[in-house]
């Protein structure tokens, strides 16, 4: 009991001073979990207790499911249940430590893999390169840079002897950062809730957990396997499916920024004001897709001060044309002769119609974006199925609109919590949120 009221408290300490986030106290009720079986002579099941622990976060907060850092510490703890034993049991270093930190690796990633892939949309090799450099640091230095912080709030002149371990961190960081940017070390896979279910059969049937002897095992799983790493390879040439993808990057009062996926081409849609202060959302947006280029930016017009500004997104993402809808020679300048007034790509055409107004025909869908922020637009296509509309649409008629989405009526109509409901896949005549 001694030993359960001092771990518990200190744990206790730690988890909220780093302000107690679900990953954090997924951790701790898995730990709180295996003391109390311990002291009354309970078996310990891993499985148990990350699944104990999680309904307790979930019954206190049930939108902790849709939270990121929350479904990667259960599938971290997922993979290091079912696969570490099983890998370690496979390497034979002399280096106990160093099969030790190959499996622990491996099994979190594994895991981890179909959860990378739909928010990033992309996952990084460098993994195993980024860990043995960070684990050892962060062991060794940790302790004592936490017993360190607590002693700056006794006495603040001890914060001067932490500046050394920022520089530590930050060439750390720059190593890990110049790695993640080779290409060769990127993967880019289109994972559909399909392929992320095979994924994780997959693994299932290749765990510890599974309930199959193990040539069956093997067996099955190897089968499997070729038809998921076979319908990666497929799908990741492009949306084979005919399918179109539009995705929001950011939507405020007075622009809405969208990527506009068609087969391998990318373009970005500006409704609204082209803003200077919007390029760093979207080029954190280009870099964790992985993008080489952006292939054309759609907006209906540009004022001067949005001339400069498209010139250094041109530059940034390498864009080589512009889709609008009002002769500018001043574009003319800096796009040459790839200033177009509508475009068709695979099953989409766009079609800037005024000033104010773009409309995306996608299959039979159709998408309507508007700057109606100074009530410059009275009325919109009856065939308008999705709307993005900045300011007024009082005046519309939005009986046949099946999705409606803006800054505000995705504050209304989606809560906060659920970051992923801002992408629509559209086929044919479906649309299908993401």
């Amino acid at each position: 009991w001694v030993d359960f009221i001092v771990v518990i408290l200190l744990s206790g300490i730690y988890a909220y001073l780093v302000g107690f986030g679900v990953s954090v106290l997924r951790a701790y009720l898995m730990l709180i979990i295996y003391k109390l079986g311990r002291i009354f002579g309970l078996r310990s099941c891993g499985i148990s207790s990350l699944s104990l622990s999680s309904q307790i976060i979930l019954l206190i907060n049930p939108l902790a499911l849709f939270d990121v850092s929350f479904q990667l510490s259960v599938m971290a703890i997922v993979g290091l249940l079912f696969f570490e034993k099983p890998i370690r049991n496979m390497i034979h270093t002399k280096l106990k430590w160093f099969n030790s930190f190959v499996s622990v690796n491996l099994s979190v990633n594994i895991s981890i893999l179909p959860v990378m892939l739909h928010y990033f949309g992309s996952v990084s090799l460098i993994f195993f390169v980024a860990n043995l450099l960070i684990v050892p640091l962060i062991t060794l230095m940790f302790p004592l840079i936490f017993v360190l912080v607590l002693l700056t709030a006794l006495i603040p002149q001890i914060a001067y002897v932490l500046i050394p371990f920022g520089y530590i961190f930050s060439l750390v960081e720059t190593i890990i950062t110049h790695l993640a940017s080779i290409k060769f070390f990127v993967i880019n896979i289109q994972l559909s809730a399909w392929l992320a279910l095979a994924y994780l059969l997959v693994i299932m049937l290749l765990s510890t957990y599974s309930m199959l002897t193990k040539k069956p095992k093997i067996a099955v799983a190897s089968v499997l396997s070729v038809l998921l790493v076979a319908t990666i390879i497929l799908t990741s040439f492009g949306r084979i499916d005919g399918s179109i993808k539009l995705e929001i990057i950011l939507s405020t009062e007075t622009s809405e920024i969208l990527m506009l996926d068609v087969k391998d081409e990318h373009y970005l849609v500006v409704n609204g004001e082209l803003n200077k202060k919007d390029l760093y959302t979207c080029s954190q947006y280009v870099y964790t897709k992985n993008y080489d280029k952006i292939d054309g930016i759609i907006k209906t017009s540009f004022n001067a001060n949005e001339k400069e500004v498209v010139f250094e997104y041109k530059s940034k993402f390498k864009i080589e044309q512009v889709i609008t809808s009002v002769i500018d020679k001043g574009l003319n300048d800096i796009f040459l002769d790839n200033v177009i007034y509508s475009k068709s790509i695979g099953n989409c055409d766009i079609l800037p119609l005024t000033e104010h107004m773009i409309k995306l025909s996608i299959n039979e869908t159709q998408v309507m974006l508007v700057d109606n922020r100074e009530n410059q637009v009275n009325t919109i296509p009856k065939d308008t199925d999705i709307l993005y509309c900045l300011g007024d649409t009082q005046k519309f008629d939005m009986k046949n609109i099946q999705y409606y989405v803006s800054n505000i009526g995705v504050e209304e109509l989606i809560p906060k919590a659920i970051g992923s409901h801002n992408t629509f896949v559209i086929k044919k005549d479906k649309i299908k949120l993401v």
